[in-house]
């Protein structure tokens, strides 16, 4: 019995451990370490701005949701994510403060779900479903240019596609923007294609 009463001991002294560590290298993140970071480092950028002698977007201001170290090549790698960061992110992205539009926090959102997935498996964004949302649509003439995003488990994929219609208005054919989609995403964008049919 005491046995057990260690053991449990030893698994709640080493989450607090983390924890603490985890806050501790929050904590280093400085808005120079921040500043200084590669434009890899970010879930979304903002277009209109220029790249620096070290090619970083500038004005920074321009960079939103840190969350890879300095390390950072490729910003779908997840060795150099920071989980405390990741985290952070993951909680700004959905607040309707952020200074992102809905199609900017998407594409930043379906980012970090993707690292969520793999190292945080129990978070609540992994978890909850994602119905497909309308993002934008442009319409030149007769075709539309249609932004959607769909997916489900989490995990969001940006579609844009083009429907062509006749001049009384009917559906005459669909174009994607995009080579791959999975299941649910198809599964979304179909319900989708249906509303446009019963037009």
């Amino acid at each position: 019995m005491l046995d057990k009463i260690r053991e449990q001991l030893d698994k709640v002294e080493a989450k607090l451990r983390e924890l603490k560590e985890e806050k501790t290298e929050a904590k280093r993140w400085t808005r120079k370490y921040i500043n200084d970071l590669p434009d890899a480092a970010f879930a979304y950028i903002e277009p209109g701005g220029k790249k620096d002698e070290e090619g970083k977007t500038v004005p920074r201001r321009l960079r939103h949701l840190p969350h890879h170290n300095h390390k950072v090549k490729n910003p779908n790698e997840n060795s150099t994510v920071d989980i405390p960061h990741l985290r952070n992110a993951l909680a700004r992205v959905v607040q309707k403060k952020t200074r992102l539009s809905p199609k900017a926090r998407a594409k930043a959102k379906a980012h970090l779900v993707r690292h969520a997935r793999a190292l945080l498996p129990n978070s609540k964004f992994v978890k909850e479903k994602t119905k497909a949302a309308l993002l934008d649509i442009r319409k030149t003439g007769t075709v539309e240019t249609v932004e959607l995003i769909a997916g489900a488990d989490g995990a969001e994929y940006l579609m844009s596609f083009e429907v062509y219609r006749d001049a009384q208005g009917a559906l005459r054919g669909v174009v994607f923007h995009q080579d791959a989609f999975n299941v649910e995403s198809l599964r979304d964008l179909v319900e989708y294609l249906g509303v446009l049919l019963r037009e």
